[in-house]
C-alpha cells in the first residue's frame, strides 16, 4: 500500500476526552507501512508481532528498546515482538529478556526470544496519584509435529503464559495488559474440532486462573465475517482478525489475536478490532485499538 493511502483509513476511532492511555496491538507482518500508520495515528503505544525494525523516515519518531535483535529464535524468522512508544504519554522502560538457557538476576527468562516484549510506563490518575502500568506483546509461534503436520501454536502460548508468571505471582497486585497475534482460537477448533477447541480453551482458563483474563475485542466491538464460516459457532462472539487471502475481505473468518488484563482492569478497558473492509490496514491482520480510560482511583 503506497503512502498516498487516505488518512481516513490509517484513522483510529474517536479518542475520547476521558481516554488516559491509547494502546494499538498489531500483526505488521514484517512491512514498512504499518509504522507509517502508527506514526500518523493518535495512539501512545504500539504492541506489535512479526516486526521488523522501522523504515528510516519513522526510527526516529518512536520509542524502542535497543537491545532489540529483530529475530525470533527458531526456524529463519527475521521479525520479533516488540513495543514502540508512539507519544510523550508513553514513557516506556523496557524490561530486560534473556533465554532460559542464559537466565540472569533482573530479567525475565524467554522460551523463545523474539516472542515476546515487555515494558512499564507510569501515568497519573485522576487524583495525581501514579498508576504503574506492565504492558505485553506477545507472539504464538507456529510448530509442527513430527512429519510436518499439524502445525499448532497454543503450545507456544502456554510457554508465553509460563514465561509471563514472574509478573503474576498472585490474583492481584499486578496491572497487565498482554496482547498479541496468538495464532489460536476461542471457543471452537479448526473445522468444528471438538479436540482443537478444548485445547485452545486452556489456554484461556489458564491464563483467567493467573489473573490475566481474556478481556476483548468481541462483538459488537468489530465486524463478524463477511461470510459466517460452518465452523463458527452460532453463539461465538469473535470477530476475525486474520484475512488468509489479504485482497479479498471474505477470507477474514477466524479471530487470532486477542487482549488480555489483570481483574482490576478490566473495568477501566475498551477493546476494539478495526476489521471492516475500510479500516483493515495493509498486513494481513487487522489492528486492535485497546483503551485504557482514565480513573478517579
Amino acid at each position: 500500500m503506497d503512502s498516498s493511502v487516505s488518512r481516513d483509513m490509517r484513522a483510529l476511532p474517536p479518542r475520547g476526552h476521558n481516554v488516559a492511555l491509547r494502546i494499538v496491538s498489531w500483526n505488521v507482518q514484517g512491512l514498512d507501512e504499518p509504522w507509517r500508520w502508527l506514526a500518523a495515528s493518535d495512539a501512545d503505544v504500539a504492541l506489535l508481532q512479526e516486526a521488523r525494525h522501522p523504515p528510516d523516515d519513522v526510527a526516529g519518531r518512536v520509542q524502542l528498546d535497543p537491545s532489540t535483535v529483530w529475530h525470533t529464535d527458531g526456524r529463519r524468522r527475521s521479525w520479533c515482538a516488540v513495543i514502540a512508544g508512539l507519544s510523550p504519554r508513553a514513557q516506556l522502560r523496557f524490561l530486560p529478556t534473556t533465554t532460559l538457557a542464559e537466565e540472569r538476576a533482573g530479567s525475565i527468562a524467554l522460551s523463545r526470544a523474539g516472542t515476546m516484549a515487555i515494558a512499564e510506563l507510569d501515568l497519573l490518575n485522576d487524583t495525581s496519584q501514579e498508576t504503574r502500568l506492565t504492558l505485553v506483546s506477545w507472539y504464538g509461534t507456529w510448530e509442527r509435529a513430527p512429519g510436518g503436520k499439524p502445525i499448532f501454536a497454543d503450545a507456544s502460548v502456554h510457554r508465553l503464559l509460563s514465561d509471563i508468571a514472574p509478573l503474576v505471582c498472585s490474583s492481584a497486585g499486578h496491572r497487565i495488559i498482554a496482547a498479541g497475534d496468538l495464532n489460536i482460537m476461542r471457543g471452537y477448533g479448526e473445522n468444528g474440532s471438538r479436540y482443537w477447541g478444548a485445547r485452545y480453551d486452556s489456554v484461556f482458563r489458564r491464563a483467567m486462573g493467573m489473573g490475566i483474563p481474556y478481556v476483548g475485542p468481541e462483538l459488537p466491538h468489530g465486524e463478524a465475517a463477511a461470510v459466517r464460516p460452518a465452523e463458527l459457532p452460532t453463539d461465538s462472539t469473535t470477530v476475525p482478525t486474520y484475512r488468509v487471502r489479504f485482497k479479498n475481505p471474505e477470507t477474514a473468518t477466524r479471530q487470532l489475536d486477542f487482549v488480555f488484563a489483570s481483574q482490576p482492569l478490566h473495568e477501566r478497558l475498551s477493546t476494539f478490532a478495526l476489521n471492516s473492509k475500510e479500516s483493515w490496514g495493509p498486513s494481513d491482520h487487522c489492528r486492535l485499538v485497546i483503551d485504557l480510560l482514565k480513573s478517579d482511583a
